[in-house]
């Protein structure tokens, strides 16, 4: 799972945050992944704002309070949320 997200970081439709190839990017990587754990996946920028994700943005807009956003920030390393039901 760390290796995909890796690969994920390093692409260029999320590192230049362009928010429809990003999306399209999540979008396929959620339809053909072979971990049946992902149920959603995007990204943010540095302050927390979603540039893209497989959720509809009406119901997520900044994650900046969220724990595994705030310790992806402190650490510089990958986090792995809670459980989330709904947003």
């Amino acid at each position: 799972m760390k290796s995909t997200l890796v690969t994920l970081a390093s692409l260029p439709e999320i590192r230049e945050m362009a928010p429809q190839h990003c999306t399209e990017m999540v979008s396929a990587i959620i339809k053909n992944s072979s971990h049946n754990i992902l149920t959603a996946l995007g990204a943010t920028d540095k302050e927390g704002n979603v540039i893209c994700t497989t959720l509809p943005q009406a119901q997520i807009t900044n994650i900046s309070d969220r724990e595994h956003f705030i310790e992806a920030q402190k650490t510089g390393q990958f986090t792995i949320s809670n459980y989330r039901i709904g947003t």
